[in-house]
């Protein structure tokens, strides 16, 4: 899922001047808790430290493991990584996060300030940076809703939810949120 425009311009920039892994991890959060479809879709329970990257011709793409330890130093299982796009994607060619989606990689080369969400368990790997400098910033995150597919039926019915609500129909949107709401009280893990 992409979500565009979630760091604003001042945090990108603190970001990619940021050498305390705290601060960068508490500018991604903050921007990503205050995104509704971000909520909605991941159901964020805990985010592990971030990690701020910068990636040149001369700096091959990291094939480090996410970070899951959050920044009192907590364990947590990450159910999904989020990756911030930092640069202009016009200023450095190549650098594409690529996502093993079952049918192919899929490339992605966002907006600066623009977040790509994926489950941890989709592969995920950049592409080298042929020219110019990307700098991505990358966090794990524990759902309250440990299981993809339970996660994406609950956002399901939000969304449907919300259409339904547009149209000016009121029942069907009751009927959704009771389901959504029973379902999210026998999946979440609190």
């Amino acid at each position: 899922m992409s979500l565009p425009a979630v760091v604003g311009p001042e945090a990108v920039q603190q970001l990619v001047e940021a050498y305390d892994t705290r601060l960068a991890t508490s500018l991604l959060r903050d921007a990503l808790i205050a995104n509704e479809r971000f909520q909605r879709a991941v159901r964020p329970l805990r985010f592990a430290s971030a990690e701020v990257m910068l990636i040149d011709a001369a700096t091959p793409p990291p094939h480090s493991r996410l970070l899951t330890v959050t920044p009192d130093g907590h364990a947590l299982r990450a159910d999904v990584e989020v990756t911030c796009f930092l640069a202009d994607p016009e200023s450095y060619a190549g650098g594409e996060l690529l996502i093993d989606t079952g049918y192919g990689d899929v490339p992605r080369k966002e907006a600066i300030g623009s977040c790509v969400v994926c489950p941890t368990a989709s592969k995920r790997t950049l592409n080298p940076v042929a020219e110019g400098e990307s700098r991505i910033a990358r966090i794990a995150v524990q759902s309250c809703v440990r299981d993809v597919q339970q996660r994406t039926i609950l956002y399901d019915l939000v969304t449907a939810a919300d259409f339904f609500e547009l149209a000016g129909m009121t029942e069907p949107v009751l009927a959704l949120r009771r389901c959504h709401d029973l379902l999210l009280g026998q999946w979440a893990e609190v």
